[in-house]
């Protein structure tokens, strides 16, 4: 009989089978997966509160990060085929490795959390926090990483995400645009995964056909696309495009997490005023969460820290005696999302502009409402693409590609005209405020 060489498989509905073989690496991996720091991800939705518009958008992290290891395992076979002698074993370890822990550092509601926390907390960003629980001897992934056989793993996945090299693992950082790059496998599972969750159809695009054409050029500094690749990676450019102005930046999402991030501050600033009376403030809110606004949390303590917290704090602050964090926090809780003026193509500089904002506070302000929590601005600027053009700009920001077999490589927008047109800003600037309100708001801002 023949022996069975698989430890385990995964079924996904982006990736199907995702195969583990009986070998160190893949051992490792799924050592890894059972670590109490990687099954936290299963509490943390990738999508945050998407779900309020999108319901079946209730997939996590957890899921996308053994995606992005499956992904990473399709750019590497591919390689190795293209590129026998480039692909070594360790090389293939530590792609695998660094693709699957890279959104371990994540924090609940992630984006939203971070922007409040920031410069309060030790770590700045949840890419910090990842590069702590990597490398700290108390987690339980630094420690398996730590037992691997050939050492200085820790130490070498921390680097990876940098782009740079551990000088006791001889791994080309080229590799690490596996990792994140304008080509990477963290872009190729999020589009697809958060397009079938959502029922979006704009996230569709053609990963295999692109994974086939990538290729290692001749200075081993880069990757790039051969002629073939050209109309898939301008379909992949697009679908980025639309996913995130259909989906992560719809405005109904955005409410919700405005609406978070002015019940966050209210906190915030009730703290500064006085920080011993936090838990008369809420009484019941979750206390690693409190110190993570207080500049007083460990990383076991930012551990503890999962959506299922914040909602625990929302319940909390529910039944708070100040009245702003009970309105927010109750609002969100019965899914009483505020509403939008877009001003997206409004003049909003000059006189008459600052005159309407002053007026509409006014308004706020006569319905009971702190314009200062609600009538948030809600402003988003993005390049879609943003092509190298030398100088700071590191080249593994943008696609490099061959017009056609006989041409040399060039960065993409240099001669495809569909992606040269999304390589400026993408503005959109909107206003929030209670649905009481937004009819005379609305009128207030109208041109």
């Amino acid at each position: 009989m023949a022996e069975n060489k698989k430890t385990r498989v995964i079924r996904d509905p982006i990736h199907d089978l995702i195969i583990f073989e009986n070998n160190e690496t893949d051992q490792l991996l799924i050592d890894l997966i059972n670590t109490e720091e990687f099954q936290r991800l299963r509490r943390i939705k990738q999508l945050g509160f998407s779900d309020m518009v999108f319901p079946g958008a209730n997939h996590s992290r957890f899921a996308h990060s053994i995606g992005v290891m499956a992904m990473a395992r399709k750019f590497l076979d591919a390689l190795q085929r293209n590129h026998e002698s480039k692909v070594s074993i360790e090389t293939r370890t530590l792609v695998l490795v660094t693709c699957l822990l890279h959104d371990v550092g994540h924090g609940p509601f992630s984006h939203t959390f971070e922007g409040i926390t920031k410069g309060i907390t030790k770590h700045e960003s949840h890419e910090d926090w990842t590069k702590e629980i990597v490398t700290s001897k108390e987690t339980e992934i630094g420690r398996r990483l730590s037992e691997f056989p050939k050492k200085g793993l820790p130490e070498a996945v921390r680097d990876f995400l940098e782009h740079v090299s551990t000088p006791s693992w001889s791994v080309d950082p080229v590799f690490s645009h596996i990792v994140s790059s304008q080509l990477d496998a963290d872009r190729f599972d999020f589009l697809l995964r958060d397009a079938y969750s959502t029922g979006a159809l704009y996230g569709q695009y053609d990963p295999e056909w692109l994974i086939e054409h990538l290729r290692i050029d001749n200075s081993e500094s880069r990757f790039y696309l051969d002629h073939k690749g050209v109309e898939a990676a301008e379909m992949y450019v697009y679908a980025r495009y639309h996913m995130y102005f259909a989906v992560y930046f719809h405005k109904t999402t955005r409410a919700a997490e405005v609406m978070l991030k002015s019940m966050f501050e209210r906190f915030k600033f009730l703290l500064s005023q006085n920080s011993s009376t936090a838990f008369d403030l809420v009484p019941n809110a979750p206390k690693h969460l409190v110190r993570a606004f207080m500049g007083q949390m460990k990383l076991e303590e930012y551990l503890l820290l999962d959506d299922f917290t914040v909602w625990e704090f929302l319940k909390a602050c529910k039944s708070s005696e100040d009245p702003i964090l009970s309105d927010i926090a109750s609002a969100l809780l019965k899914r009483k999302l505020w509403k939008a003026v877009d001003m997206t193509h409004a003049d909003t500089t000059g006189k008459e502009s600052h005159k309407k904002f002053e007026r509409a506070e006014k308004y706020i302000r006569s319905q009971g409402f702190d314009p200062e929590y609600y009538l948030p601005e809600d402003k988003i600027t993005s390049i879609p693409y943003k092509p190298y053009v030398g100088g700071g700009e590191s080249e593994e920001r943008s696609i490099f590609c061959q017009k056609t077999a006989s041409h040399p490589i060039v960065e993409i927008s240099s001669f495809s005209e569909p992606i040269k047109a999304l390589t400026s800003n993408v503005k959109r600037l909107r206003y929030y405020a209670p649905e009481k309100c937004i009819v005379e708001i609305r009128k207030i801002f109208a041109p």
